[in-house]
């Protein structure tokens, strides 16, 4: 039988690295929820608005809105959708 040794050392890094990219992966969902809320004020588009259309609550779209937790990808569409934007992908 064989058996897979990871020193303690290479343990913490690979930690520090999914820490790290957590990080940065809420770091960049905050900064795409701060353009939407942005996009939303430019438009006069209110959070009550938004929480009738998708069927969040509005206190839930404000949470949202200050970065308070991280919505899951179909609600981030969701919200995308009815301030009037659409995400996509594309080729480098």
């Amino acid at each position: 039988m064989t058996s897979t040794f990871c020193d303690l050392n290479e343990i913490i890094n690979i930690t520090k690295n999914i820490i790290m990219e957590g990080e940065k992966f809420q770091e960049e969902t905050r900064m795409l929820l701060n353009k939407l809320k942005e996009y939303a004020y430019e438009k006069g588009i209110t959070e009550q608005h938004i929480a009738d259309k998708t069927g969040f609550i509005q206190s839930n779209v404000n949470r949202l809105f200050e970065g308070k937790y991280m919505p899951l990808l179909d609600n981030f569409l969701q919200l995308a959708e009815v301030i009037g934007y659409q995400i996509e992908l594309k080729e480098k």
